[in-house]
């Protein structure tokens, strides 16, 4: 299965309390003491945004999304270049299930850094909960370009490829991503699920063995061999697999039918 990346945290966390200083009256002449004041006043921005920023990140690692959006909207509002905070606030919109507005807030801040990888993460990982697998892979495509040692983006691009067809790229992914991180359950259900679409059932099935003695609990490896055990023709084994994974997750059977695997 595909893994989702969390909120970015600025380099430069801000711990003190910031005060603007009051404006200075100048005489019209003084236009160098204007500039030095202006400059001041962006200085004293620029680290409210980060302080906001990096209070929006803790907050969205905490699962606190309307407190988060609220820092993330004064992090933008100080900072209107800050990458990292339009991808936070991305982030934020997307955990409360706004997905458009999340996008919106991706798409400006890979204009504004467009080697953030953090933000290309999360809207592929929206592209996906809308079902736009092909836009997903264009994202993993340029995070697996500029990172070529990125295992979790391997896995996903993997993962992703598996779901639009692309089967055997997607079987190479998995075994790069593997290469650099073994024994990652997540991964092994990747390459698990890609053999299921291959027909490759005996090595599907061995593969979820080895993510599930990893990961008990992962819903779709339970699910996915299930299947697996009910084409080879053990119904029972496969039930039981299947029923396993409704109880981690009532709503498994839906989510691969989006996957475009219907058994």
């Amino acid at each position: 299965m595909a893994t989702s990346t969390r909120a970015l945290v600025a380099a430069t966390v801000v711990t003190a309390m910031l005060v603007a200083a009051p404006a200075v009256a100048c005489k019209d002449d003084d236009f160098d003491r204007v500039i030095r004041d202006e400059d001041q006043q962006d200085r004293f921005d620029w680290k409210f945004a980060q302080a906001f920023n990096n209070r929006c990140a803790a907050y969205l690692n905490k699962g606190d999304f309307d407190r988060a959006l609220q820092d993330c909207n004064q992090a933008v509002r100080y900072d209107p270049k800050n990458a990292i905070a339009f991808s936070n606030r991305g982030f934020a919109y997307a955990g409360k299930g706004d997905l458009g507005r999340a996008i919106q807030d991706y798409d400006e801040a890979i204009r504004l850094d467009p080697y953030l990888a953090g933000a290309r993460y999360n809207r592929a990982e929206a592209f996906e909960q809308q079902n736009q697998y092909e836009r997903a892979l264009v994202d993993y495509d340029e995070i697996v370009r500029s990172r070529a040692v990125d295992a979790r983006a391997l896995n996903n691009r993997c993962w992703t490829r598996a779901i639009v067809g692309q089967l055997e790229a997607a079987l190479a992914d998995c075994n790069a991503s593997l290469r650099l991180r073994p024994g990652s359950a997540n991964t092994l259900d990747s390459r698990a699920f890609t053999h299921l679409k291959l027909g490759d059932l005996d090595v599907a099935v061995a593969d979820y063995d080895v993510a599930l003695q990893i990961n008990p609990q992962l819903a779709t490896a339970l699910h996915g061999r299930g299947v697996a055990k009910r084409e080879r023709g053990d119904h029972v084994g496969g039930d039981a697999d299947i029923a396993a994974a409704e109880a981690i997750k009532p709503d498994i059977a839906d989510v691969f039918a989006r996957y475009r695997l219907r058994r």
